[in-house]
């Protein structure tokens, strides 16, 4: 039905466009989902991550319905920066949920926002984290 490499490479495509507007790592988050193991990303800030967060399954009427989870997190060292030249994480959060909200990825489904909020808070580094949900249907 999917595969979980398949779904993060699909939200990392959707998202290239980061690059260019001064995001220096956009990739697969590998670690730990703790605020303490992004804070290790912070030499290479801005940086948004795309994780995997879990599936929810349902049977009806011969259809598997299924919502997949996934993390989009956003570190920088601050919340908004007064430097046009830099945006801080709010200003990168905006800028996923413009590329990301209510956009179809080819092969799986519409990307929906269900949830943003701030996973850490710290003096050199702060991590935003944005969940979004796909549903999809096989039937059997």
């Amino acid at each position: 039905m999917f595969n979980i490499i398949d779904i993060e490479n699909a939200f990392l495509a959707a998202l290239e466009t980061l690059k260019s507007e001064g995001v220096l790592t956009l990739e697969s988050y590998a670690e730990k989902l703790g605020a303490e193991d992004v804070r290790r990303q912070v030499q290479r800030l801005p940086a948004v991550f795309v994780v995997w967060n879990g599936s929810r399954f349902e049977t009806a009427n011969r259809a598997d319905y299924v919502t997949v989870s996934v993390s989009i997190l956003v570190c920088d060292r601050s919340l908004r920066d007064e430097v046009d030249a830099r945006r801080g994480a709010y200003g990168i959060m905006d800028r996923v949920r413009e590329i990301l909200h209510m956009r179809y990825l080819e092969g799986l489904g519409t990307a929906q926002c269900s949830r943003e909020f701030i996973l850490s808070a710290a003096k050199q580094i702060v991590v935003c984290a944005a969940e979004y949900e796909i549903k999809l249907v096989k039937t059997r």
